[in-house]
């Protein structure tokens, strides 16, 4: 549930606040950065190798279209929105841009 998941973020950055501790940078946004990296190889190199040049960049423009939206859904801070930003188009666009160009039919 994405209201609930809201709520939960803005209470951590609420008690980093609160008291100086930094909860939300300490505790969640390093972990929840490595794993959205982690998660994007993976995914990209199983569409990468079951799809077209053409299909894979249709999925990677939408992904990146959707955590955007996500972003400002959940009124992430620009801490964590530009790192997640450039997490998807790396793992997603620039550790495949030469095998994209590279593969059959590309154009």
């Amino acid at each position: 549930d994405r209201s609930l998941l809201k709520a939960n973020l803005g209470m951590l950055l609420e008690l980093g606040q609160a008291d100086s501790s930094n909860v939300y940078e300490k505790d969640f946004e390093q972990l929840f950065l490595v794993t959205t990296a982690e998660f994007y190889k993976l995914e990209s190199l199983s569409y990468l190798s079951q799809n077209s040049a053409t299909d894979y960049v249709a999925k990677a423009t939408k992904r990146l279209e959707e955590e955007r939206d996500r972003a400002l859904a959940l009124a992430l801070p620009s801490s964590t929105e530009g790192p997640l930003q450039n997490i998807v188009e790396t793992e997603l666009i620039e550790k495949h841009a030469r095998t994209l160009v590279d593969m059959e039919n590309s154009g």
